[in-house]
């Protein structure tokens, strides 16, 4: 039975069959990641919308995670979870290295941090990411949102596979002890 976190392979072509991209590459559906929580900023969340995702509502709804959403400008209402809808904060910006520090210290499972860059380089900068997942597309950009912005870290190299399709999926650790795991998986 897999963890409500992960997509089954069933859910997988159910959401490619609805979306029906040009190109669909299903990656690392073998990693054991068990989370319950869901971090982004204003613009992965939004980014969302243009998938089906609710405006003002949780992303990730099959997966049950608490969304927190960091922005200083989203107006939205918190929810709190209600029918199989998980809750979503809306947290100012400023408060998400105090908001993380928090929720770390709290029981449960690992913590994803979907993205954004200037989210990630805040954690990261506060020492408050263990572990960095990198996926590796096989396509160049010249430019667009940076995985790390205003931050570096030495980081440890534990797994990688490499997937037939070009794609790799490489596995860091930064060398920050976890509490509760705080996990950057940028898209």
């Amino acid at each position: 039975r897999p963890h409500p976190s992960h997509l089954s392979l069933e859910q997988s072509l159910a959401w490619i069959e609805r979306l029906r991209p040009q190109h669909a590459i299903l990656t690392h559906m073998h990693t054991p990641l068990d989370y319950d929580t869901v971090l982004m900023g204003r613009t992965t969340y939004e980014w969302g919308f243009a998938f089906g995702a609710e405006v003002g509502g949780p992303s990730y709804v099959p997966f049950g995670l608490h969304n927190y959403v960091f922005s200083d400008s989203l107006t939205f209402p918190s929810r709190p979870g209600a029918d199989g809808t998980p809750a979503i904060d809306f947290v100012p910006a400023r408060e998400a290295v105090a908001t993380v520090q928090t929720l770390k210290r709290q029981d449960g499972a690992g913590i994803y941090l979907c993205g954004g860059g200037i989210l990630a380089g805040a954690l990261l900068r506060a020492r408050l990411v263990d572990r960095v997942l990198l996926k590796v597309n096989p396509v160049l950009f010249g430019d667009g949102i940076p995985v790390v912005a205003g931050a570096g870290a030495p980081l440890t190299l534990v797994d990688s596979t490499a997937y037939p399709n070009g794609v790799v999926l490489l596995d860091y650790r930064t060398g920050r002890a976890p509490e509760r795991s705080a996990s950057l998986v940028p898209e």
